[in-house]
């Protein structure tokens, strides 16, 4: 299981919030991960993006989501991994594997679902899920890493019945 925890800067209404949790849910289902972990999830808007996506990666853009791993993962962790082998990132008082932030602009998502004539919910929950995959390793830099991230979010957004219609 995985436990989002929220913080606000600025509101997401109840139903994004709810597709978030399913698809995270569902990855982590789809992956079969083996401890409780916990995410913590920032709710902002696209100048804390721009300023901290400057500071850390050195864009002076905006984005849609950013990622921050507890984790060192030099590999993206295999399906039917335990998590409860990194005993230092286990949270003390939850007892769950913390496996990172994530930084996520609610406005860029919601002008990404219109423009890619997505539900909002829909652009929101493949966002967050897309930036968990990040905090369990995986990446995009090459295609066959692209591949396998496409094919995982695509699964979670599937089985949270949020998949793209044709």
């Amino acid at each position: 299981m995985i436990c989002l925890d929220w913080d606000f800067d600025i509101p997401m209404p109840a139903p994004m919030q709810a597709a978030i949790t399913a698809a995270a849910q569902c990855l982590w289902q789809h992956l079969d991960l083996r401890s409780e972990a916990q995410v913590f999830i920032l709710v902002t808007g696209p100048d804390t993006l721009r300023r901290v996506n400057r500071q850390t990666r050195g864009i002076d853009t905006p984005t849609d989501v950013l990622s921050f791993p507890t984790l060192d993962l030099r590999e993206p962790l295999p399906a039917r991994s335990d998590l409860s082998r990194y005993r230092w990132a286990i949270d003390p008082q939850t007892h769950r594997v913390a496996l990172g932030d994530v930084l996520f602009n609610v406005e860029q998502a919601l002008c990404q679902a219109e423009e890619y004539g997505h539900s909002p919910d829909r652009e929101c929950a493949y966002l967050a899920v897309h930036a968990l995959l990040h905090l369990l390793g995986y990446d995009h830099q090459h295609e066959s890493d692209r591949s396998l991230m496409r094919e995982l979010e695509e699964a979670a957004m599937a089985a949270a019945g949020l998949a793209v219609t044709e």
